[in-house]
C-alpha cells in the first residue's frame, strides 16, 4: 500500500459521491484498487471534514448520498420555468429515452443549487404542463415553410388579408410565440411577423436565390470600433478578444449590411458565410475601380 495525504482522500470522496451515491464498501474498494489503504472509521471521519465545510451528506438505502454543496447556482424563477417548460415538451414528444437523460442533468443542476430547488422546481413543472408551445397548425406551418426552403422554392403566404410571395425564411422564438423572418420579393425588403397571423401558405414554381435558410452574417470590428459599436436589433456579441469582438447578424438585409460594413473600412472583416465575404470584396473591387 501506498502513503496518500488526507487532502487527496477527502477531494476523492467528495468526487465519488458528487457524481453518484456509493456505500461504505464501494468508497473502500475504489481507494484499495489504487493500493491506498483506508478504514470505514476513516472514511467517517473525512465525512465529518466534508460536513464542516457545508457539504450535506445523508445515507439512503446503505449509500451515502451529496445531497448539497457548498458553493450553489443562484436559480431564478425564469431559469425554473426554462427548465420545467423544456421537461414537458420532452414530455410531449414521448420519448422516454430523453426523459430520463434530462431528468440526470436536473439532478447535477439541483445538486449545485440550494436544498429547495428541486421543490421549487416541482411547482413550475405543474404550472407548465399544460403550456401549448407547439400546436398542430403551427406545425403543419412550419413543416411547409421547411420543406419549402429545402427545396430552394419561394411561397405564397397570406398576411393580415393579403398575400405576400417571400422567400430567405428564418424563425425566431419570442415570448412564447413563433415568429417569420423573410424576404417580401414584391417589396423587397426584410420583414418580421407572427406565425400565428398566417392563414394560408401555397408553394410557387420560381426558386429562391438561396439554398435555405437564411444564413447568420459573422464578423469582426478591430480598435475603437470594440467598445464604440452600438449594436442593432438581433444583433449579438458572439466573441470577445484582446483585440477584437466578434458580431452574428441575421436580421438585417443583406446588401444593407455590407454597405453598413464596409463604411468602417479596415476596422472590420466579414468571416462568414462565404457567398458574404465574396460579395463584400466585389463591393470593395468596384469602389476601387470608381475611384482609378
Amino acid at each position: 500500500m501506498r502513503k496518500i495525504n488526507s487532502a487527496y482522500r477527502v477531494i476523492k470522496i467528495f468526487q465519488m459521491l458528487y457524481k453518484k451515491p456509493h456505500s461504505m464498501q464501494e468508497i473502500c474498494t475504489a481507494f484499495n484498487s489504487e493500493k491506498v489503504e483506508i478504514t470505514c472509521e476513516t472514511v467517517t471521519k473525512y465525512f465529518k471534514t466534508l460536513r464542516k465545510f457545508g457539504c450535506r451528506i445523508e445515507k439512503q438505502s446503505g449509500r451515502f448520498t451529496l445531497k448539497s454543496v457548498p458553493f450553489s447556482l443562484d436559480l431564478e424563477e425564469k431559469d425554473f420555468k426554462s427548465l420545467a417548460l423544456l421537461e414537458n415538451i420532452l414530455t410531449s414528444f414521448g420519448n422516454g429515452e430523453f426523459d430520463n437523460e434530462y431528468r440526470g442533468i436536473l439532478d447535477v443542476i439541483f445538486s449545485l443549487a440550494d436544498y429547495n430547488s428541486a421543490q421549487e422546481y416541482e411547482k413550475y413543472l405543474e404550472k407548465t404542463k399544460n403550456f401549448d408551445f407547439f400546436d398542430n397548425q403551427n406545425i403543419e406551418k412550419i413543416v411547409k415553410l421547411v420543406k419549402y426552403a429545402l427545396g430552394k422554392q419561394k411561397a405564397r403566404v397570406l398576411v393580415g388579408g393579403e398575400f405576400a410571395v417571400i422567400s430567405n425564411v428564418s424563425f425566431w422564438h419570442y415570448d412564447n410565440k413563433i415568429f417569420i423572418h423573410c424576404f417580401f420579393e414584391d417589396e423587397k425588403i426584410y420583414k418580421l411577423f407572427c406565425l400565428d397571423n398566417v392563414k394560408d401558405i401555397l408553394p410557387l414554381p420560381s426558386l429562391c436565390n438561396v439554398t435555405c435558410f437564411a444564413q447568420t452574417t459573422v464578423f469582426e470590428l478591430y480598435g475603437r470600433l470594440k467598445k464604440a459599436y452600438m449594436l442593432r436589433e438581433d444583433e449579438k456579441i458572439i466573441e470577445i478578444c484582446e483585440d477584437k469582438i466578434v458580431v452574428a447578424n441575421n436580421f438585417d438585409d443583406k446588401n444593407a449590411l455590407l454597405r453598413r460594413l464596409i463604411k468602417y473600412g479596415d476596422k472590420c472583416r466579414i468571416i462568414s458565410p462565404k457567398k458574404d465575404v465574396d460579395a463584400f470584396l466585389k463591393m470593395l473591387d468596384k469602389m476601387a475601380i470608381n475611384l482609378r
